[in-house]
């Protein structure tokens, strides 16, 4: 019985997978060219791609000044980043880590601090103090009413999370056993 629900599945799945096939294309249109799919965009449009007026330099010189648990991280790597046409750089601290994604420029168009490791949970103490000012250095002049930060702070602690978006950043804070801020370039950026 259960040989023949197997046969029947697999013969469905192929039916399925057959019915998505599109038509053969006509034959006028084995003279059409091929478009490359795997074309990476030009240096000028990575560059105009929105970011902060941050690069890495300045993000790693701000988790520096988030206090001595973030100063000397005992792993650090960066790799190229195929999404962005730039690097992410990835820095773990003891119980803490950090992730810099930037574009080709070196701007940084994504920041995540991450409470916890592996299997260590974290705790939102260690990132509740410092969203205001993560904050205000990818948007200067710039800063979050107290509705704003209380809001970022609850995420951390429930496994929902929270988001705000707000001109040119999307902020999210996320409470599982990893507590993540994850701020980024938003839509409406500049």
């Amino acid at each position: 019985m259960a040989n023949n629900n197997a046969r029947r599945g697999f013969a469905a799945l192929a039916l399925y997978a057959l019915a998505s096939c599109g038509p053969a294309p006509a034959e006028g249109d084995q003279d059409q060219p091929v478009m490359n799919t795997t074309a990476q965009p030009s240096a000028a449009a990575l560059d105009a791609r929105p970011s902060f007026p941050i690069d890495e330099v300045d993000a790693r010189d701000l988790i520096d000044s988030l206090g001595a648990p973030w100063r000397e991280p005992v792993a650090d790597d960066t790799r190229a980043d195929s999404f962005s046409g730039g690097y992410v750089r990835q820095m773990a601290f003891k119980g803490r880590s950090v992730g810099i994604y930037t574009l080709a420029n070196a701007k940084v168009w994504n920041l995540q601090v991450r409470s916890g490791y592996g299997e260590q949970c974290g705790s939102g103490d260690d990132i509740a103090p410092h969203i205001a000012r993560i904050y205000q250095a990818v948007r200067p002049g710039q800063s979050l009413d107290a509705t704003q930060l209380a809001t970022l702070q609850r995420g951390l602690t429930i496994e929902a999370g929270e988001r705000l978006d707000l001109e040119g950043v999307r902020i999210k804070t996320f409470g599982t056993c990893i507590k993540l801020l994850d701020v980024r370039v938003g839509s409406d950026a500049e």
